[in-house]
């Protein structure tokens, strides 16, 4: 469960969790400041940045990896992803969040 102990939570986030849009990381750093935002509200992310990449290039069934992944959350599966950015924009008809959409966010504290 996500837990919010203030309201100056970035909107964008707030939609992310809402299960709105996604969010796109491109590699550890971009994950760790992700997985930092995540942890602030409560959610635990148990898996390493090389750990999404294994999942990522298994769910491809080609063993390469995009460059990127496109996180989604919900409330019913969890936290899941996209290893392509064109079906992420499929689904909710706009581009990804970038992590440099939450640079002077709050939840990067």
């Amino acid at each position: 469960m996500v837990k919010f102990e203030t309201l100056n939570y970035h909107i964008k986030f707030v939609e992310f969790l809402a299960t709105n849009n996604t969010i796109r990381i491109n590699d550890g750093i971009e994950f760790n400041k992700f997985k930092a935002m995540c942890e602030n509200v409560g959610l635990n992310v148990r898996r390493s940045w090389s750990e999404w990449v294994e999942l990522a290039k298994r769910n491809e069934n080609t063993g390469k990896f995009q460059g990127y992944i496109c996180f989604e959350y919900d409330n019913n599966k969890g936290l899941s992803f996209y290893n392509d950015e064109k079906k992420s924009i499929d689904w909710y008809l706009r581009y990804p969040f970038t992590i440099e959409d939450f640079d002077d966010a709050e939840v990067l504290r």
